[in-house]
């Protein structure tokens, strides 16, 4: 299937479309180029390059839908998957509520709309990552969505009111973002950007993501540098197999023989340590 495209953004237009939507640029119909429709995953690439993230999300334009027609325009190629404001889903879900849901009449029912099952099945994804709600119910449902079927209404229920919260908790990612620029920790720019991501409801990719775990990171540390406890992790030498075997062996020492092999014991892993370096 081939669809008319804008010669200035490229995006999919409508036959007799006068103006693109997205850009706005004026249609000139001797001008109109005819590509093949280009799937979502296709659309949805993701760039390594922290500034080239940052220009292409913070400042894009936001595609024009609504609750009825996101998933369709997904499905036509006219935006990704990841354009969908966050704030939406709830209501996206309850309008396909029908699509999600068996019902008792027509047994267990196959669910046939692949761009709901991809949306259902990056929430999911999410929540496990992010450890949100219930882990044993969120595979249940993941089985369940990934093989094509529908799902019990009190499946649904715990989808929709996860998804709410997992959102609401999400959002609260820019009341720390304002934290970090209080007390000057990382790139102000950087972390303004972040923040305009958010309030445009949209998930922070990848890059951008880590770079804001990354500054809040100083959160931890300063509790460590005034504890003067260095929980294991925190050290380069916390996740060498060696000393991590030997830390094993002091804490099975130190529960059978008392606190003198303790002693014994850390000498013995930090000359270990030290003298493996060296080499």
């Amino acid at each position: 299937m081939t669809k008319p495209t804008c010669q200035k953004c490229g995006v999919i237009l409508g036959i007799n479309t006068k103006f693109c939507g997205v850009c706005g640029t004026k249609i000139e119909t001797s001008k109109l180029t005819i590509k093949k429709e280009t799937s979502s995953k296709k659309l949805d690439i993701e760039k390594n390059n922290m500034d080239d993230v940052l220009e292409r999300e913070a400042d894009k334009i936001t595609p024009e839908y609504n609750v009825t027609n996101a998933l369709e325009k997904i499905q036509l190629g006219y935006m990704r998957m990841v354009d969908i404001n966050f704030n939406l889903i709830p209501d996206i879900l309850i309008h396909h509520h029908d699509d999600l849901v068996k019902s008792h009449r027509m047994g267990s029912g196959k669910n046939s709309n692949k761009e709901l099952r991809d949306l259902c099945g990056g929430l999911i994804q999410s929540f496990n990552e992010f450890k949100h709600g219930d882990q044993s119910t969120n595979e249940e449902i993941s089985e369940r969505i990934t093989n094509s079927k529908k799902i019990k209404q009190e499946y649904f229920t715990y989808l929709l009111n996860t998804t709410k919260s997992f959102i609401e908790g999400y959002k609260k990612i820019n009341n720390v973002i304002d934290e970090l620029i209080s007390k000057n920790i990382g790139n102000k720019e950087i972390l303004n950007r972040l923040k305009k991501i958010i309030d445009r409801g949209t998930f922070l990719p990848t890059q951008p993501y880590r770079y804001f775990l990354f500054c809040s990171l100083e959160f931890e540390k300063k509790k460590i540098l005034d504890s003067g406890e260095v929980p294991i992790g925190w050290l380069p030498m916390d996740t060498d197999y060696v000393y991590q075997s030997m830390l094993v062996e002091l804490e099975k020492s130190k529960s059978h023989q008392g606190n003198i092999n303790l002693l014994l014991g850390t000498g013995v892993i930090a000359s270990a340590w030290f003298g493996w370096n060296s080499n």
